[in-house]
């Protein structure tokens, strides 16, 4: 049976965030086209000046709110999940923001795989999901049929 796979990264508003996001879809949008939906988890607040500029460079459309797609790129916005005063804790746009995609989105299948990957990483190959892939193989990572 055939896999579907959504790869998922998530980001906030803030500048260093936003110039990993960019060139985390340069190279995305570089090597693709890819078998697999990416989807940017974007935490940041409504009345954010900076969510519009976040939108653009994602989608190329400011007006784009969440389920927004362009080059099989989607954006889903969230508000700033980090928590206010004593709750407040840096990491919790991850878990908080996946968890509502989740919620939103749930997997169709046993067949539909999550790939979360960091906006600090770089896509060398295009993803796809009819190679078979492995968690490990000799001590890399990656399609099992893959060369270096």
């Amino acid at each position: 049976a055939k896999v579907e796979v959504d790869v998922v990264f998530v980001t906030d508003c803030s500048d260093y965030q936003e110039w990993l996001a960019q060139a985390f879809l340069m190279q995305w949008r570089l090597v693709g086209p890819h078998a697999a939906r990416l989807t940017r988890l974007l935490a940041c607040d409504a009345a954010d000046p900076r969510l519009p500029r976040a939108l653009n460079a994602t989608t190329g459309n400011a007006n784009t709110r969440s389920g927004g797609t362009t080059d099989n790129v989607e954006v889903f916005v969230l508000p700033e999940l980090n928590g206010k005063d004593e709750d407040r804790y840096l990491c919790n746009n991850r878990p908080r923001g996946l968890r509502r995609w989740l919620k939103a989105r749930p997997p169709r299948s046993e067949r539909h795989w999550i790939a979360l990957l960091d906006p600090d990483m770089l896509v060398l190959r295009p993803f796809d999901p009819s190679l078979p892939w492995r968690i490990a193989a000799k001590g890399t990572i990656g399609a099992a049929n893959a060369t270096t």
